[in-house]
Formats: C-alpha cells, sequence, structure tokens
C-alpha cells in the first residue's frame, strides 16, 4: 500500500512539473512570436535589439549571433548601440562556451570604446569582458576588465558584482590581501544600499579564509551564506561541503562529518553526485589512516573528471591519490600522481592549488632521497608563499578584516544607543506630563478652596499649603530621580563605548594589543621621535619579531585548543618581561611584535636572552602531553633607515629578514640586523630587503646559544 502511495505521489510531481514546463514553453513561444512580428513590422535598432535578447534568453544562440551580426553591419549605429549588442554577443560566447570569435569581438569593442559616453553601459560591458576572460581562465586579463569597469563606475551600487568578481579573480592568482579587500567592498556596497548580501559573496570570503588557513572566519562566512540560501540547492550543500572543511582543519571530525552529510543528503535529494563532498569524506578517511577506502573513493573521482575534461579538478584528485599512496608507503607511484598535478596546476597558473600541493610532494622526495628534486620543489614553494602569504598580505588581510568588524560593532552600537536614547526622552515626556497634569490638578484644588469661608479658607489654605509643598517635593524628587536615571544609562552606554573600542585594539585569546592598536599608536610614536630629532635628544627605539616554533606541529598533534594554550603562557611570559613602556602585539598566528622605545640595539640581545631563557623553563600540560616551546627572535633599530615617518614598513620588513634568518640557523635563537646608512639612502619609498642583504648594506649579528 505505501508503495503504491509512492507511486501515485511521484506520478504527480511528473504530471505538474511536465504541465509546468509545458506552460513555460508556450509562454516562450509568444513572447518569441510577438518579438520576431515587431521585427518584421519594424525593423529598427530596437526591435532587433530585442529580438536578439529574446533569442539569447531562449537559448537560440545562432539566430541571437546572426541577428546582432546584421545590425552591427549598419553605418547607422552609434557607440552605445554597438556596446549593446557587443555585450551581448560576449554573454553568448560565456554560455556556449565557444570563443572562437572572441578577438573579432575584442578589436570591435576597443573601437568604440572611447567614444562611449553612457558609463554605466562601459562598466557592465568591462564587467561582461572581465567574465568571459575568467571563464577562460586567463586572470590578469580579466583583473584588468574589472579594474576598468570600477574606473568607469559613476555609482559605487552597480559595483557589488563587478568587486566580487574581482575577488575571485585575486583569489584565484593567490593574491588572497587584494581579495579579501574587493569582497568586503562588496558587501559594504550591499550594506550601504539596503540590499542583501549574496550567498555567493559570504561563500567566497568563507573559501578565501580557509585558504589563509583562518578556520574561525571561514566558519563565520560559511554559516552566514548558508542562512542566506533559501531551500535545498547545490550552492547550500557546497557550503555544507566547505563548512565541513573548516571544521576538519579544526580537528572537529563530529562537525565535519555531521556538515559533509548534510552535503550529501541535499545532492542526493537533487540527484546529483556530490563529487566535492565525497572527496572530502575521503580526505577524512585517509587522515584516519582507512587507505583503501580512501583510494577507492579518490579513484573514483578521478575518472570522473577525467571523463569529463575537468583540469582543475582532475589535478586535485591526482594529488589526493598521490598523498594516499605516500601515507600507504608507495612512494614511487606517489611522485608520477604529484607530477601529473603540478603538470596541471603549472599550467593553469593554479597558486592556491599549487601551495597546498608542494609540501606533500617536497616530503615525498626526501623520502625517495631525490634531494635534487625536493630543494628545486622547495625554491619554488618559497618563492610564490611569499608572494602570496607574506608578513604585508597577512597584515592587509587583518587589517580589513579588523576594519569590517569595527564598522559592525560600530553600526551596533549607534542603533543601541538610538533606541535607548529614543526610550528614554520618550519616558521622559510622558512622566513630565503627568507631573504637569498633577501640578494643574493640584492648583485647580487650590482655586476652589479659595472660595471657601474665610475662616475655612485660612484653615484648609494652611492644611492645603503645607499638602501642596510636601507634593511639590515629592514632585521635584521623582524629576531629579529621571535625571538621575538617564544619566546612568548615558554613562552605560560612554563604558560600552569604551569598552567595544578596547575590544577592537586588543587581541581576545591572549590579551595582548593587535594591529588596530599599532595603527593608532605609531602616529604619536613619529610625532615623538620626530621632536626628539628636531630637539638633538633623538635616541632609536628596538623591534623585535617573535615566531614560536614548530607551531603548526603543535596544532596537528595535539589540537587547536592544546595550540591557544601555549599562545596564552607565551603571551603571559612576553608582558612578564616588558617595560612600562613598551608595546607588545600578537601579530597574526603564531608571531608577535615587541616594540620597545628608546631602547638601543645592544638591549635586543638581553631581552631576547631572558625571554628565551624563562621559556626554557616551561613545562605547559596540555592534557595529552607536555609541551616546551621554543621561539626564535628578529630584531632592528628603529628607524632602520633614518626615517620615522616612513620607516615602519621597511623596519619590520628587516626585523622578519633577521627572524627568518634565525629560522635558518636552527631557530630556538636570535638574530640581530643592522643597516649601513652610510650605503643606504634614506626616503619614503619602499626598500628592496633582499636586495640590500645581497649587497651587504644590511648585515646580520647571529648570537650563539647554548641548544
Amino acid at each position: 500500500m505505501k508503495l503504491f502511495v509512492a507511486i501515485t505521489r511521484l506520478y504527480c510531481i511528473g504530471l505538474i512539473v511536465v504541465s509546468c514546463a509545458l506552460i513555460a514553453a508556450e509562454q516562450q513561444d509568444k513572447v518569441l512570436a510577438d518579438a520576431r512580428q515587431a521585427w518584421h513590422q519594424n525593423k529598427d535598432f530596437v526591435t532587433g535589439f530585442n529580438l536578439s535578447k529574446t533569442y539569447y534568453k531562449a537559448a537560440q544562440f545562432d539566430n541571437a549571433n546572426e541577428l546582432i551580426e546584421s545590425l552591427l553591419s549598419r553605418d547607422s549605429l552609434n557607440a552605445e548601440q554597438q556596446a549593446k549588442l557587443l555585450r551581448l554577443q560576449a554573454q553568448i560566447m560565456i554560455k556556449r562556451n565557444d570563443y572562437a570569435l572572441q578577438n573579432v569581438l575584442l578589436e570591435r569593442v576597443s573601437k568604440i570604446i572611447a567614444n562611449l559616453d553612457d558609463n554605466s553601459l562601459k562598466t557592465s560591458l568591462y564587467a561582461t569582458l572581465g567574465k568571459l576572460k575568467i571563464k577562460q581562465f586567463q586572470l590578469a586579463q580579466a583583473q584588468e576588465y574589472y579594474l576598468k569597469a570600477i574606473d568607469s563606475a559613476e555609482q559605487q551600487k552597480e559595483l557589488n558584482r563587478v568587486y566580487e568578481e574581482l575577488g575571485i579573480t585575486y583569489a584565484q592568482q593567490g593574491k588572497f590581501a587584494e581579495a579579501t579587500e574587493a569582497m568586503l567592498k562588496a558587501v559594504n556596497i550591499h550594506e550601504t544600499h539596503n540590499l542583501p548580501v549574496p550567498h555567493s559573496l559570504y561563500n567566497n570570503l568563507g573559501g578565501l579564509a580557509l585558504y589563509t588557513k583562518d578556520w574561525d572566519q571561514a566558519i563565520r562566512f560559511l554559516t552566514l551564506a548558508i542562512e542566506n540560501i533559501k531551500g535545498d540547492t547545490q550552492n547550500k550543500a557546497d557550503s555544507y561541503s566547505n563548512l565541513g572543511n573548516a571544521y576538519l582543519q579544526k580537528k572537529d571530525e563530529v562537525q565535519a562529518i555531521k556538515y559533509y552529510r548534510l552535503s550529501l543528503d541535499i545532492a542526493q535529494k537533487l540527484g546529483k553526485e556530490d563529487l566535492g563532498t565525497l572527496n572530502n569524506l575521503a580526505y577524512l578517511l585517509l587522515g584516519q589512516g582507512k587507505h583503501d577506502s580512501a583510494l577507492a573513493s579518490f579513484k573514483k573521482i578521478e575518472r570522473y573528471y577525467r571523463n569529463h575534461d575537468d583540469k582543475k579538478s582532475l589535478g586535485i584528485a591526482k594529488k589526493n591519490i598521490g598523498e594516499t599512496y605516500m601515507r600507504m608507503g608507495e612512494n614511487v607511484i606517489a611522485a608520477d600522481y604529484f607530477e601529473s598535478a603540478y603538470v596541471i596546476y603549472t599550467h593553469n597558473e593554479y597558486i592556491p592549488k599549487l601551495l597546498e600541493l608542494y609540501p606533500v610532494m617536497i616530503d615525498n622526495y626526501k623520502t625517495l632521497a631525490n634531494f635534487e628534486r625536493a630543494l628545486h620543489l622547495a625554491s619554488e614553494f618559497k618563492v610564490k608563499s611569499d608572494n602570496a602569504i607574506n608578513v604585508e598580505s597577512n597584515a592587509k588581510i587583518a587589517e580589513l578584516q579588523s576594519a569590517f568588524e569595527l564598522e559592525k560593532k560600530s553600526k551596533e552600537l549607534a542603533e543601541s544607543q538610538n533606541e535607548v536614547a529614543s526610550l528614554a526622552h520618550k519616558q521622559a515626556v510622558q512622566e513630565k506630563a503627568v507631573l504637569e497634569l498633577e501640578l494643574a490638578k493640584q492648583a485647580q484644588q487650590r482655586s476652589i478652596y479659595l472660595l471657601a469661608s474665610v475662616v475655612i479658607i485660612l484653615i484648609v489654605a494652611g492644611i492645603f499649603l503645607v499638602r501642596i509643598n510636601k507634593l511639590r517635593a515629592n514632585t521635584n524628587h521623582a524629576l531629579r530621580q529621571k535625571n538621575d536615571e538617564i544619566e546612568r544609562n548615558h554613562q552605560e552606554l560612554q563604558d560600552l563605548n569604551q569598552k567595544l573600542v578596547r575590544q577592537s585594539t586588543e587581541d581576545v585569546l591572549t590579551g595582548l594589543k593587535n594591529r588596530r592598536f599599532v595603527d593608532q599608536l605609531l602616529p604619536r610614536e613619529q610625532a615623538r621621535m620626530l621632536r626628539e630629532i628636531k630637539g638633538s635628544a633623538f635616541e632609536a627605539s628596538l623591534v623585535i619579531m617573535l615566531d614560536i616554533d614548530h607551531f603548526k606541529h603543535i596544532n596537528d598533534s595535539y589540537g587547536h585548543a592544546a595550540g591557544d594554550k601555549v599562545l596564552q603562557v607565551f603571551a603571559d611570559v612576553l608582558r612578564e618581561n616588558a617595560r612600562s613602556t613598551d608595546m607588545q602585539v600578537r601579530w597574526g598566528g603564531e608571531e608577535f611584535l615587541w616594540y620597545c622605545p628608546q631602547t638601543t640595539f645592544s638591549d635586543g640581545e638581553h631581552l631576547c636572552q631572558r625571554v628565551r631563557a624563562q621559556l626554557k623553563e616551561l613545562n605547559i600540560d596540555v592534557g595529552e602531553g607536555i609541551i616546551s616551546p621554543t621561539c626564535s627572535f628578529g630584531f632592528v633599530s628603529f628607524p632602520a633607515f633614518g626615517n620615522p615617518e616612513t620607516d615602519w614598513e621597511n623596519s619590520l620588513k628587516v626585523a622578519d629578514a633577521a627572524l627568518y634568518r634565525a629560522k635558518e640557523l636552527g631557530r630556538d635563537r636570535f638574530v640581530g640586523a643592522q643597516v649601513s646608512l652610510n650605503s643606504v639612502s634614506s626616503g619614503s619609498g619602499e626598500f628592496d630587503i633582499e636586495k640590500l642583504i645581497k649587497e651587504k648594506q644590511i648585515s646580520f649579528v647571529e648570537w650563539s646559544v647554548n641548544i
């Protein structure tokens, strides 16, 4: 009986779907017939362009192209009319994935674009050309068109989608800071114009956070994406899958499996095979040591992408198969798969995936004792990694996200202040009206009593005046209480504002200052130095960069909770060794900044040694084991090049180079950097630090330490 009911239900649903499809087809045929009739009656540009768009919507691309070419052959068309036709032609190429005639299209665009006065149309044309290039994975050209679209726009409102797609272009080139900035601009445009933020934008921001390994931000953005998707769609399935990835990276397998299953459930409802989530589950099995099951899934995925000629996804599958063979001890087979993935990623300039491939590929070649290939790949990895994820990039991303969070908190505070103030004002007005009414009633009673007899007037007046004075005193007391209450509300709002300001300049986990605090302090510090230079009382300061050694190993071996505890204990050690004038900042992840005003270069050795010695005595119990962390230091005098106004970024780079030298020497040590001001001209520009090191204009002081 249940089977019969199910079959009947499916039959009815099928009839409804077919009926709706037939009705839609009939409506489309009618629209198409009306457009054709209008064209035959009046073959002007407007009716021809409308018929071309109707052909496009009906997927009759050959008819649309034929009519577009016919219209373009007319000498009477102005630049705006030609631009509309060329944009539609580009959209057809995108739909068909047929780019054979795109050079002709681009040549036509170049001839008319200078004469195009409609900036809105120019913006949409450039944006469509950007999409045309990104579909072919020609990222640099796509980026160029999107930037032209932004330059030509007169209103920010029309750039919401442009900034999102520009962010995608940057991300696929490994330019993560630029990608974050572009996508947050897109969010800001939506919110400024009271437009709903599309789920695709939040999903892309979540994907960016995954690339930069900011798992908490990834979870936040992907959750927002899912909340904005109505119904069970492929987009929601993809977002669930990415959310599972974020939790998997946080070592929370329970949550990861939960979201992977949600993704697979949606795909099953849609009648599709969710290969992305299948890949993620296989990777989870790989982490659990279930190599055979993982390998079977990865090879199934590889066959699918090979049959569908999906190069980028095929590269991912080959990398995962290689990693599985590597863990099974089949390193020669693993090397073949890694090389296949390497060729695909390199040919397509797919930088984010290359950055994921390099570490496992290098480790595999080390196991095979092919150190020449491993060294070559390590050199490539450093160059590409430094370009994609460096001090400036991470600083920019953190700054953008901090600004984004602060703006949201400011809006929430403003709304809260307005609501409280409005409520307090309304209550005060109502209570004032009640009190005035009470006073009016009292005055009326007094007038009635005064009309009575003289004796009664005197007696009653005396009693009444006493009562009036008491009531008046009570009324004044109530007003004072109300004023005190309003003052308390105002003070609470001020306290809340100060708390939000403090939160925006402090790192939540360690309690140290964050980058925003540096941005606020730096102008004052630079002004102080300039005054001292003019007064011939200048004393240089010291910039120390610190990085906890092998921190990724701590997270991978003991979990992120253990890593957080190590960060907190490390921050306590820094605080214990700081002077009252020092500034200590969590610079990002396991990296810290220690700024010491009016401190000499020689003091750097003592400060670093003191922290290092205290770390040697630490034994941090994280439940699953005891951790004794070490740290590497790099420091330089500030300003390194003699100009406090413009020298901050350059000094950070020199300190970071010294830190990198300490890492190269074996970690758990400190290295100082000195700049030869006689051979380096001070200025306001950006210095090539690597070049100055090679030319010996920047030298390193390395101290021997007892390891």
